[in-house]
């Protein structure tokens, strides 16, 4: 479960949250608001990133930080190495968290594009690498940023079809878009 109490979060003169209250249990949760509403803020406060000016957030029982390895988040930026290929930053990423890639590999097409380096990949494949090592592991908690960002239609359905399989677990997806998603709930912000 993920809690927030009383949470406040400002950027210098610039108040992003005042008073934010939330639980959210098990199942797809969904994050809408307008650019600058605060939903990439809420999610690194969530995976440890960044602290809230004040107000207590408790994620799986813990403190942020303490609930890291418990998490799987997937931000603007992929996380990922552009020096490195495809291969690499998976096996690299399997070797620190575990998971195994290839199933997610073949359902996001990405085979053929194993030794490229990500330096060479379209905006689309790379979201899908990212997507890879984000949904390979294997916690409790899911943490999205904008998910389908440049994903190919195709893509976008392998995204829901995975994501609707993951209804045992916490699931947060801050997205602007309609994934046609089954959500336990929505947040507004």
């Amino acid at each position: 479960m993920i809690l927030l109490e009383k949470v406040h979060k400002r950027y210098g003169p610039r108040v992003v949250f005042d008073e934010l209250n939330l639980t959210i249990g098990k199942g797809i949760s969904i994050i809408r608001g307008p650019n600058g509403s605060g939903k990439s803020t809420l999610l690194r406060i969530l995976a440890g990133i960044e602290r809230p000016t004040r107000g207590r957030v408790k994620v799986l029982d813990r403190t942020p930080r303490e609930a890291r390895p418990l998490i799987s988040y997937l931000g603007h930026r992929t996380g990922l190495y552009p020096h490195m290929s495809v291969k690499e930053n998976l096996d690299f990423f399997s070797s620190i968290h575990g998971g195994d890639y290839m199933p997610m590999v073949e359902k996001f097409g990405l085979i053929e594009y194993m030794h490229y380096p990500l330096r060479k990949l379209s905006r689309g494949n790379l979201q899908k690498v990212g997507l890879v090592r984000t949904l390979m592991r294997e916690v409790p908690l899911y943490l999205l940023d904008e998910p389908t960002t440049a994903l190919d239609s195709r893509s976008r359905e392998t995204f829901i079809e995975i994501i609707s399989s993951m209804r045992d677990r916490i699931v947060l997806i801050a997205t602007h878009e309609d994934l046609g998603l089954d959500s336990h709930a929505e947040i507004n912000l």
